[in-house]
């Protein structure tokens, strides 16, 4: 068994988890797709995409849907402006 660490820009994966469906029944729209092999992170909810550029997902790693959840766990790690949902503007002092 191969282990794979895959690194994405926060600011990349929390714009990405915006774009990603709630609850879903498709359960592949209900989370962001990491696609290796082109270097691109993926998510939709079947009105809107985001598709971005990453530097950091490896070309010779397996592509991956990363479930919402494991997202707004990560997400809930950071504070401040990197905290989901928030955004510079939204902030109180």
């Amino acid at each position: 068994m191969n282990d794979y660490t895959i690194s994405v820009s926060l600011a990349i994966l929390r714009a990405a988890r915006t774009h990603s469906a709630e609850n879903d029944l498709r359960k592949y729209l209900n989370g962001v797709f990491l696609d290796t092999k082109a270097g691109k992170v993926v998510a939709t909810n079947g009105h809107r995409l985001f598709c971005a550029n990453a530097r950091g997902v490896k070309i010779d790693a397996p592509s991956v849907i990363v479930p919402n959840e494991t997202i707004d766990a990560a997400l809930k790690q950071f504070t401040g402006d990197y905290a989901r949902g928030k955004m510079p503007g939204n902030m109180r002092p």
